[in-house]
Formats: C-alpha cells, structure tokens, sequence
C-alpha cells in the first residue's frame, strides 16, 4: 500500500548514534486514527507522503543555507537535522555535536524544518492534505542504533526534550495546524 507517491528511501545512511543537548521536535499527523478506521487505503497513502515529505526535508531546506557547518557563527550555516519516523509520529532534532551548538541557529533550523514539512503536507497533491500537530523542547537526548536483523530493528532514544515535546503535543491533539515551542530555563 505504502509506496506509490515517494519511492523508498536509500537506507544506507542511517541515523548516526546522537547524545548531547539539543531541539527535539515531535510531529504527529492529526487525526490519523480515525483514518485508520475508516478507510486503510487513504491511511497508507498518508503515511506514504508524510514519510516522503520526511525523507526529503533536508532539500526542501537547503536552499534557505549554507552546507558549510564549519562556521557555526555564521547564521546562514546549518547543523544537519536527522529524522526518526515510526507511524504516524517524527521525531527531528539538529545533529550540533560535530559543529558545536549554537542554539538560536539551531531553533531557527528545527523551525524552518517543521515549516517547510508542513508546507508540502498540506498540499492536496501529490496525495492527501496533511495537517499536523508539533512542539518541540529543549534540553539532552540521546539516539543509539542498537541493532537490526530480518524481523527486528531496534532504535534507542530518550530525553527530556523527547519527552516534553512529546506530552506537550498530546494535549494539543485537538488543535491540528498548531506547533508549540516548549520553554525550557535551561537553553543557554
């Protein structure tokens, strides 16, 4: 079912092991259970263009800066931002640790991120519209890739960002549309 819009994606770059102070955001489609329950067909073709849109944010922000990430004073230079997509749910967060952290270039990456994703989401082709629901939170996450074999694949990740974003996203079910920045003292 899934498929038909994007084409699989090349795995072969996977999501490198991550563990430092970071933005999280948490995306999750609006209203995709019900979808679910009604109509499986459009559930897949939602899943296909939300995981497209995903896999493709990168291009979809490269054209806003530069590739550059060894000048990290430099606003117009981006730290690379990773994805962790499961169902209806991403996660994103800016890979800092190479470059070091700047975190109002890195807020304004997670930003121009989510708002690029959504622009292409609520798009009514190729595939459905898409809203989504977003927060996002600051503070230390941790992804590991623990391991993967024919009927398993296993990814570690947690944090108080991770977590934050996560229960504050859940009280927004309600609002599709909205996207939240959890404010946390301890961004520097």
């Amino acid at each position: 079912l899934c498929g038909k819009i994007y084409p699989s994606p090349d795995l072969t770059t996977m999501v490198k092991d991550y563990d430092g102070r970071t933005f999280v955001a948490f995306l999750d489609i609006s209203g995709f259970g019900r979808v679910v329950r009604s109509d499986i067909e459009r559930a897949a073709s939602i899943l296909d263009k939300f995981y497209g849109t995903i896999y493709n944010a990168p291009d979809l922000t490269r054209r806003m800066f530069l590739t550059d990430e060894t000048d990290r004073s430099n606003p117009a230079v981006r730290p690379a931002i990773n994805a962790i997509v499961a169902s209806d749910c991403a996660v994103t967060f800016p890979r800092n640790t190479e470059s070091g952290e700047n975190t109002a270039n890195d807020l304004r990456c997670i930003l121009e991120l989510v708002s690029a994703v959504n622009r292409e989401l609520i798009k009514p082709e190729p595939g459905p519209s898409i809203m989504t629901t977003c927060s996002i939170a600051y503070g230390y996450f941790h992804y590991e890739d623990k391991a993967e074999s024919t009927y398993l694949r296993k990814n570690c990740f947690f944090g108080t960002p991770y977590m934050n974003a996560f229960s504050d996203n859940e009280k927004m079910k309600a609002r599709p549309g909205l996207c939240r920045l959890k404010r946390d003292a301890t961004i520097d």
